[in-house]
């Protein structure tokens, strides 16, 4: 009996030892890798996997707290606040026989970056000339590192608790090189320097932004789901979903060889086998599918800590009420990660391809009605103190990708210190708060100016807003500064006027700052009805000449594109762009002169030029040649030094 016992003991103790050596080893989820930021002043979960039923142990910063696996072998320890730290520390984990070791990890500020391509795309340090030009000491003599870590790979339309293996301990917290820093960065990147030097903590970004992707993308199914169809179909979600599977068999989307997701999920499944070859859901189709970013980046995420989230998309759409789907995707997010983070995003850009109207007239692009719904985004949070939109409309070129990052990057820090730190920054032009149509008059009243408004008419003392009557009639408003927040807007040419609009078009007059020069956002003023501008193509008031424009081309050999960066009333800048031009390849245009200067002034790449005076139907003008690629000044006598040295690339 004995031997028998002690050979079933030997057995068990072999069926034991063998279970162990084939159960899987435990492991951290993967964004706990070398080089971790750790969230400071809240509660730090730390999370993984082990066999079901296995004892952990997370030992941090003198702090040792334990965990169990359950069913699923999920398990997830909490550490107490932490405060910032410097210090290079290791992140141990015992889970069971299994010892985890995180090495080099700090304390700070992390920060969640998503969206599209303008979180990716990068942009100079250069100074525009026109607004703030920050510099930073870096990370030297002491400062702390700005450390950066992509995160999530693959799509799926099911919600993965962690990174798809496939991707696993691919990505890495990298730190963010400063001395010298790139000749080029992402607006993340600018935006984290500013605020690790404010703070003066370390700082970590967690990029999940994908280029090209729609908001749908990033949203969860049953976000989507509580929205209905657009056109048919149960529910956005189903109906967004049917037209994705729709469009492959249309066969939209060259890199899309599959006709259906199943197939595309078939071929992927088999290139598991060999993860060398390229994966084959390469290109814009697949990770536009509703759910797909969300499910990979976002929801295996949670729920490490971070501080709050920046968000920059609009560009890719979709359709619909965008604004409204921005807050209840936020507001999921904050119930997957357990609080209410502080959420700052930014609005599209303008495009300079078009021209600030000589008459009173509107006009839009692709990216008008989404900035319309960006906007509208704020009010629908219902005040909370902790949310706002950073104004990136004047910082555009023609591309989607502007290249002002570095100050885009400064005003959304600025907008982050203020909403999720409680300091006191101006980081957003004046916004309309009220308005009174009364007595012919339209009063509007505004927050966000600093100091106090600012109102500098343009060329021909344009001002910007156009006054529209009950009949149609449009003028150009006269604007009257009765306060440090309040303008009266007039015209005598629309004696009862039903409303205005400022900056309602794809290039607009920029006429109303704040003290720090920074531009008021467009709005629409309607009898009591404050609002955000749509667009009104083909408007125009009765005087002068619709042929009317500041930039009229002559000749264009190499069909470059005009692009007029930069207008006031003492002149303006301009510089033709083309993807292909020879050698030598030069634009002649003619200038609008306004009836106000006396004389005009001409530089080409800062040297003076000697334009040709014409006078048409349209205006005075003046006619010269510039080269493409290099910007041209045309100012009011003696004031060209003035423009020679904005660069608003």
């Amino acid at each position: 009996m004995a031997l028998l016992c002690g050979l079933i003991l030997s057995l068990f103790l072999f069926l034991a030892a063998t279970a162990a050596a084939h159960a899987a080893p435990a492991r951290l989820a993967d964004i706990f890798s070398d080089g971790s930021i750790l969230q400071r002043q809240m509660p730090v979960p730390v999370f993984g996997w082990a066999e079901p039923g296995t004892k952990v142990e997370v030992s941090f910063a003198g702090q040792s707290v334990a965990a169990t696996a359950d069913a699923q072998g999920y398990w997830k320890a909490q550490l107490a606040p932490l405060e910032a730290s410097i210090e290079p520390r290791e992140l141990t984990v015992k889970a069971g026989s299994d010892t985890l070791t995180v090495r080099n990890v700090l304390v700070g500020e992390v920060w969640l970056v998503a969206g599209q391509s303008n979180m990716r795309a990068g942009g100079p340090d250069l100074d525009s000339g026109v607004y703030p030009h920050y510099v930073s000491k870096g990370n030297g003599g002491g400062m702390p590192e700005i450390r950066i870590r992509d995160f999530g790979t693959g799509v799926s339309l099911e919600a993965l608790p962690d990174v798809d293996e496939a991707g696993r301990g691919k990505n890495k917290w990298i730190t963010m090189n400063e001395n010298p820093p790139a000749k080029e960065m992402p607006l993340p990147y600018y935006f984290a320097r500013v605020l690790r030097d404010a703070l003066n903590v370390p700082v970590g970004l967690i990029m999940v932004a994908v280029p090209g992707t729609n908001q749908a993308a990033w949203m969860s199914k049953e976000t989507l789901e509580s929205f209905p169809a657009l056109d048919k179909g149960d529910n956005f979600y189903a109906e967004f979903l049917a037209t994705k599977e729709a469009d492959l068999t249309k066969g939209k989307g060259a890199d899309a060889p599959y006709k259906s997701w199943a197939e595309f999920k078939a071929a992927e499944d088999a290139w598991r086998a060999n993860t060398k070859a390229p994966w084959p859901g390469k290109g814009q189709t697949w990770i536009n599918f509703p759910t797909v970013l969300y499910n990979t980046r976002v929801h295996p995420l949670a729920p490490y800590a971070f501080k709050g989230v920046i968000w920059h998309q609009g560009e890719a759409g979709p359709r619909g009420p965008y604004g409204k789907r921005l807050v209840a995707m936020f507001r999921q997010w904050r119930t997957l990660f357990g609080h209410d983070f502080p959420v700052v995003w930014g609005t599209l850009s303008r495009n300079t391809q078009s021209q600030p109207p000589l008459l009173p007239a509107t006009d839009g692009f692709y990216r008008s009605g989404t900035n319309v719904e960006i906007r509208r985004a704020l009010p629908e949070f219902g005040g909370e103190k902790n949310v706002d939109f950073v104004e990136f409309y004047d910082l555009g070129n023609e591309n989607t990708h502007f290249t002002m990052k570095a100050e885009a990057g400064r005003r959304m820090a600025l907008g982050v210190l203020a909403k999720a730190y409680g300091q006191t920054h101006d980081y957003t032009g004046p916004r309309v708060k009220d308005s009174k149509v009364e007595g012919g008059k339209i009063t509007v009243t505004f927050s966000d100016t600093g100091k106090g408004i600012r109102y500098e008419p343009s060329l021909n003392g344009i001002s910007g807003v156009i006054i529209r009557g009950a009949d149609g009639q449009a003028a150009w408003a006269d604007v009257k500064v009765l306060g440090p927040n309040t303008l009266e807007l007039s015209s005598a040419q629309v004696p009862e006027p039903k409303g205005a609009a400022y900056a309602a078009n794809s290039n607009p007059h920029e006429t109303i700052f704040n003290s720090d020069g920074l531009p008021a956002s467009p709005f629409v003023v309607k009898g009591e009805d404050t609002e955000q501008p749509r667009t009104e193509r083909g408007k125009r008031g009765a005087a002068g000449e619709p042929s009317a424009a500041i930039v009229r081309v002559e000749a264009n050999p190499a069909k470059a594109d005009l692009h007029l960066q930069h207008v006031r009333r003492d002149g303006y800048v301009l510089e033709f762009r083309a993807a292909k031009a020879a050698p030598g390849d030069k634009v002649t245009v003619l200038a609008y002169v306004p009836a106000e200067w006396s004389e005009a002034q001409v530089e080409v790449s800062g040297q003076p030029v000697t334009a040709e005076s014409v006078t048409d139907a349209a205006g005075k003008y003046v006619k010269f040649e510039m080269p493409i690629g290099v910007r041209a000044v045309v100012a009011k006598a003696g004031k060209a030094a003035d423009f020679s040295k904005i660069n608003r690339y």
